[in-house]
């Protein structure tokens, strides 16, 4: 008799096989985008199918290389750390064979490369075989499957919204920078491509890798930003569940435990899916969801590796959490101090290594910015540099409670509100409630803010929750009382009413003629020239908005043909302004660059800006005002906003010198 399989070997194959639809099919995602809602049920049934599998084949390469390296304490480890190994593996080796090849590989020739490097790394498990399985290898195939199960009824649910539903300026911009990735190594924008070169930068560019993955298997379509959000929702479970247990003992978890964290989860889903937006029409999953959540994978990883003193791993956490986005130094900043705060004896060793590889991963994510540039590549975007940071803080305020619910809705309710049993908690618990509050803290006192900056106060307080069940004695009722209030917040997160998905980008953008050559090579002629669509329709910060219809010049752009003559339908043309002006059109606005805008009928242009898409997005729980949105936008009802230019002008002090550098303008545009 043969002897039976490791779970090793079982786990290779399955993982490998389970790519194989993504290697057959990558076309049927961009079939069924062209198709748009008309869509037959096959799109229903295969686009799922073919997504999931590609979850599984580009984390096959991750997953395998952590079994190989024994990273298999748990299913949660496992998780975790092998997303986080192909977020590094799998985008280094695509950016290397784009640097080969020439150009970028697409559709089955990358879906190929990729299940290449699951055979290769399989090829590592299998001559590790004598590995032993790890305990808790027998449940988890059916772990595996019921995860699968949520992800392709998610999948199902949201799809009209991932395929259909028209960009937002978010969107469209974290689009267009994951695009340059198929171009060039590096997702910045050159400063002559116009606003669209502020982001990403250095310290926010990681979101864009993993989305190039989408975009090269796909193609270039909505759904190729927007499912990576999906693959994070999976590893942040995991991720919950990794550091809510570290230093306890191990314990079966009740099941209204595991349904409390799935369903706060789902609330986290709908709060990021429908509300987190700066636009009043729609939020768009392609971002801030994803980068939002990536970041909080990566932050709970560098806990994780600080308490474990995993110290490559350390390293290796805290640089994807410093290139995510500037929070992510603030949250490393806020775990030190609350260690030191907490924890008895101090723990200096720790403090030194965490440190230590703060300064390695900045270190290192500069020299990634000179080299890109001495290579002959664009700076990095600074949207996101100390100076836009204090920007935050010109104004202020102390009294919107309502930014309570903001945190506790997308949480589960109850997770939130077990911050306050301190006495109850360990160590690590405390350090968890300290960063928090503190995180919490820095953006409440800001005026303007969006749901998406809470992000890591959402999720952190979910890590409590998590340990106040393993190691509370009042674990009977808080199980329960968290599956409850997860129940609740789930609905209280869903956009009532609000589910219809929105059209009015794509339907604009395509009266649009681009002329201006170089966008399907993400050149930044054609980005800057698109600008000028802002000539026609305000940006979605205007406080003309919602009334009028307004957006992103990107979104139209996206949208616009790119090529060839006008058409009956085109009734907006951006062009050099040496072409000559195609009979029945008027300049409508012109750059420095030389580009111009013409429109053809003021009538039709009339009709566009008359639009009004329903609006505001999302819960009315998780509504945030335009005033607190955006600076300069009337707030009626709101906080006190207090102007600190204001105040230190009238305590004698002049603040016109510092208010120049931020960039700050006064409330009420003075």
């Amino acid at each position: 008799m043969r002897p039976a399989l490791s779970w090793q070997a079982r786990m290779v194959a399955w993982l490998l096989l389970g790519g194989i639809p993504a290697v057959l099919l990558p076309g049927a995602v961009a079939d069924a985008s062209r198709a748009g809602p008309s869509a037959g049920p096959t799109a229903w049934l295969v686009v799922p199918v073919v997504a999931l599998s590609s979850v599984i084949l580009v984390m096959a390469p991750g997953l395998l290389a952590a079994l190989a390296l024994r990273r298999t304490r748990s299913l949660a480890q496992w998780l975790v750390d092998g997303c986080l190994l192909s977020v590094v593996g799998v985008s280094v080796a695509s950016g290397l064979a784009q640097a080969l090849v020439g150009e970028a590989l697409r559709g089955r020739g990358y879906a190929s490369f990729v299940l290449g490097m699951g055979l290769l790394a399989g090829g590592w498990v299998m001559r590790r075989r004598h590995t032993p399985d790890p305990a808790w290898a027998p449940a988890a195939g059916r772990a595996l499957i019921a995860l699968g199960i949520a992800w392709w009824v998610a999948c199902l649910l949201l799809l009209p919204k991932l395929l259909w539903e028209s960009f937002n300026g978010d969107g469209a911009h974290a689009w267009e920078s994951s695009r340059r990735l198929l171009h060039h190594p590096l997702p910045f924008w050159p400063v002559d491509a116009g606003p669209v070169a502020g982001f990403p930068g250095l310290t926010s560019m990681l979101y864009a890798f993993p989305n190039a993955w989408f975009l090269r298997l796909f193609g270039e379509v909505e759904f190729a930003a927007r499912v990576p959000f999906l693959l994070y929702l999976v590893v942040l479970w995991a991720a919950v569940r990794r550091l809510g247990a570290v230093l306890l003992p191990d314990r079966a978890m009740p099941r209204s435990a595991e349904l409390g964290l799935a369903l706060s989860l789902v609330a986290y889903l709908l709060a990021m899916a429908f509300s987190a937006s700066y636009s009043p029409y729609s939020a768009d999953i392609a971002l801030p969801a994803t980068q939002d959540t990536l970041l909080v994978i990566a932050v709970l990883g560098v806990m994780t590796a600080a308490i474990e003193r995993d110290r490559l791993w350390l390293f290796l956490c805290t640089f994807l959490t410093y290139i995510s986005l500037p929070s992510g130094l603030l949250l490393i900043g806020f775990w030190l101090v609350a260690r030191v705060l907490v924890e008895r004896p101090v723990p200096w060793r720790e403090l030194a290594w965490g440190g230590g590889a703060l300064l390695a991963a900045m270190g290192l994510a500069a020299t990634i910015g000179r080299v890109g540039v001495a290579l002959g590549g664009p700076a990095p975007g600074g949207e996101y540099g100390i100076v836009g940071i204090l920007r935050y803080f010109a104004f202020v305020q102390f009294t919107d409670l309502a930014r309570l619910r903001y945190v506790a809705i997308p949480a589960g309710v109850l997770p939130v509100l077990l911050l306050t049993r301190w006495r109850h908690m360990d160590q690590l618990g405390r350090a968890l409630v300290l960063v928090t509050v503190a995180y919490f803290g820095f953006f409440y006192v800001q005026a303007h803010v969006s749901l998406h900056h809470f992000v890591p106060a959402m999720v952190l307080p979910m890590v409590v929750a998590w340990r106040q069940v393993q190691q509370s004695s009042a674990s009977a009722w808080v199980a329960p009382a968290w599956a409850g209030g997860a129940a609740l917040a789930a609905v209280l997160a869903f956009p009532l009413g609000r589910t219809a998905i929105h059209h009015d980008g794509r339907e604009v953008g395509a009266r649009v003629l681009v002329r201006v050559p170089g966008y399907a090579a993400a050149e930044a002629a054609p980005m800057r020239a698109g600008t000028l669509l802002d000539r026609l329709f305000p940006y979605d910060w205007d406080a003309t908005v919602p009334a009028s219809y307004g957006g992103s010049p990107l979104v139209w752009s996206h949208y616009a043909r790119h090529d060839g003559a006008p058409g009956p339908e085109t009734n907006y043309i951006v062009q050099p302004d040496t072409m000559p002006v195609p009979d029945g059109f008027a300049l409508a606005g012109r750059d420095s660059a030389g580009a111009v805008v013409l429109v053809r009928s003021d009538s039709l242009l009339a009709v566009d800006r008359a639009r009004r898409p329903p609006t505001p997005a999302g819960s009315r729980w998780l509504d945030v005002p335009r005033g607190i949105l955006f600076h300069g936008i009337p707030l009626a009802g709101g906080p006190r906003i207090i102007d600190v230019a204001a105040t230190l002008a009238a305590a004698g002090l002049d603040p016109a010198p510092v208010l120049e550098r931020l960039g700050v303008k006064r409330r009420g545009g003075t």
